[in-house]
C-alpha cells in the first residue's frame, strides 16, 4: 500500500508548494478537485467524507485500475487536509463555483418548458441563492482567479443566455431587488427593436431585447456579454468565420455599451480549440460553455463549466444543481448502479 503513502504525502507537500506559491494552485491537483464527471466527484467527497483510509478498502476493488485510482486520489486529499491550517481553506478547494445557465423566463399563460422558467420558481431560486449568500458575479470569480485567491466555497453565478426581451421585465427586477449580481449573454447581430429569435425549437420567434434594454441593463448594473453575433454552432464554421462571430460581437457591444464586454458564452455550449483561442485573441476574460459541474482552480478560464436550469426541473434537482453542479446526478448514480449489477 506504498502508493496511497506516497499519495498522502504527495498532498502535504503540494500545500506546502502553494502557500509559498499561490500562483502554483491551477498546475497542481490540489486545484482540480471538481475535474472529472460530477458522479466522480461525489464518490470521491463521499470517500473522504468516510473518513476510511483507502489501504483498507484496497483488498476489496482488486485491480480495477479506475478503483485504484480514486482511492490513490482520496489518500492525496486525505494528505491535504491533514496539512492544511483551517477549515475554511478546506472547503473552498474541495466545493468549488456552480456556474447556473438560464435562457428565457415564461410569461403567465406560457407552461414551464426545458429552455422556459416560471417566474414563480426562478424568484424561488434566487431565494435560496441570495440566502446562501455566496454569489459572485462572473467577473468577480475571473478576477478571483487571475489573481490567485479562491472564491467562497459553494460559490454561485448567474447567467441568462440568448438575449431574450422578457429579461428585462421578468428576471431583472427580481434579481435587482435581492442584489443579485448576474450576466446576460446577448446576440449582437440579433438585438434591435422587434427583433425575433430566429432559430428552431420552442424559442422560435421569441423577441429579443431592444438596444435601449441591453443599455438600461447594463446601467443597472449587470454585466453584458457576448454571445457571437448570430448564434452559429462555431465547430461547423470555418476559423475566419469563427474570428468574425467571436472579435465582431464583442466589437459591437463595446461600440454601443462604450466599454468591451469581458465574458463569451458559445452558443448552444459547443466549442472547439479553433473557438476558445478566439475568445482569448479577441480579449475575452474568460468563455462559458454548457458542460455540467462545478468550476475549481484547474478549469480553464475559456471552458467554464455552467449547470443548464430548466423550467421541467424540480426543487430537488435544483438543489443538486446548488450543491453538486449537476441536475441529473441522482440519475446517473442510478443509471452506474444498474450497469454495475446487469
Amino acid at each position: 500500500m506504498n502508493q496511497f503513502r506516497a499519495s498522502e504525502r504527495a498532498g502535504t507537500e503540494d500545500v506546502a508548494a502553494w502557500r509559498a506559491d499561490p500562483s502554483a494552485l491551477a498546475r497542481l491537483p490540489l486545484g482540480a478537485f471538481e475535474q472529472g464527471t460530477p458522479l466522480q466527484v461525489a464518490v470521491r467527497r463521499l470517500l473522504l467524507a468516510l473518513r476510511l483510509p483507502p489501504r483498507f478498502l484496497a483488498p476489496f476493488v482488486g485491480r480495477r485500475v479506475g478503483m485504484l485510482r480514486l482511492l490513490e486520489l482520496t489518500s492525496y486529499w486525505r494528505g491535504v487536509r491533514h496539512a492544511l491550517p483551517d477549515r475554511t481553506s478546506w472547503r473552498q478547494l474541495t466545493q468549488g463555483t456552480t456556474i447556473l445557465m438560464y435562457h428565457a423566463i415564461a410569461a403567465e399563460t406560457e407552461r414551464p418548458t426545458r429552455f422556459k422558467v416560471t417566474r414563480r420558481a426562478f424568484e424561488r431560486q434566487m431565494r435560496k441563492v441570495a440566502k446562501r449568500g455566496r454569489t459572485v458575479g462572473l467577473d468577480d470569480l475571473v478576477a478571483l482567479r487571475r489573481a490567485h485567491r479562491l472564491p467562497p466555497p459553494g460559490a454561485v453565478v448567474i447567467t441568462f443566455d440568448d438575449g431574450f426581451a422578457e429579461i428585462r421585465s421578468r428576471a431583472a427586477p427580481v434579481l435587482d431587488d435581492l442584489a443579485l449580481p448576474a450576466t446576460f449573454f446577448v446576440v449582437s447581430g440579433r438585438v434591435g427593436p422587434n427583433r425575433t429569435w430566429e432559430g428552431d425549437g420552442e424559442l422560435h420567434g421569441r423577441a429579443i431585447l431592444a438596444w435601449d434594454d441591453v443599455d438600461e441593463l447594463h446601467e443597472l448594473g449587470f454585466e453584458i456579454g457576448a454571445h457571437t453575433r448570430t448564434h452559429p454552432n462555431l465547430k461547423n464554421l470555418a476559423p475566419e468565420q469563427v474570428e468574425a462571430e467571436v472579435a465582431g460581437s464583442r466589437a459591437d457591444l463595446a461600440e454601443r455599451l462604450g466599454s468591451p464586454p469581458r465574458a463569451f458564452a458559445y452558443p448552444y455550449g459547443k466549442w472547439s480549440d479553433v473557438a476558445a483561442d478566439a475568445a482569448e485573441r479577441a480579449g475575452f476574460a474568460s468563455a462559458v460553455t454548457a458542460e455540467a459541474g462545478r468550476n475549481c482552480a484547474a478549469t480553464p478560464l475559456y471552458l467554464l463549466r455552467r449547470t443548464e436550469v430548466r423550467g421541467t426541473d424540480s426543487r430537488f434537482r435544483v438543489a443538486l444543481a446548488l450543491r453538486f453542479g449537476d441536475t441529473k446526478l441522482l440519475a446517473d448514480v442510478t443509471r452506474h448502479l444498474i450497469g454495475r449489477i446487469a
